[in-house]
């Protein structure tokens, strides 16, 4: 279908204007960052709510609202005889 390239010249330096380009932009984000000395804090706390919702609840979500899906949640509880648990 396509044809193959017999040369590839530019794919080592595309490559490296890609990688260039990429650790220019992380450094400016960290200097950003660094400013006001939270970018550990955000990169480890952001992700950990969610994280910490499937630890807890198993459900993909921050911690608060997992628990609202976790099969023994109070309001979740089911009873054929009709009792209310609230």
């Amino acid at each position: 279908m396509f044809g193959r390239i017999k040369s590839q010249k530019g794919q080592a330096t595309l490559e490296m204007v890609l990688i260039l380009a990429l650790l220019v932009t992380m450094g400016y984000l960290v200097k950003k960052g660094l400013k006001d000395g939270k970018v550990v804090h955000r990169f480890v706390a952001g992700p950990w709510k969610t994280v910490n919702g499937m630890i807890e609840s198993g459900s993909w979500a921050k911690r608060q609202d997992a628990m609202a899906n976790h099969p023994n949640y109070f309001r979740r509880m089911y009873s054929q005889e009709g009792v209310n648990p609230n």
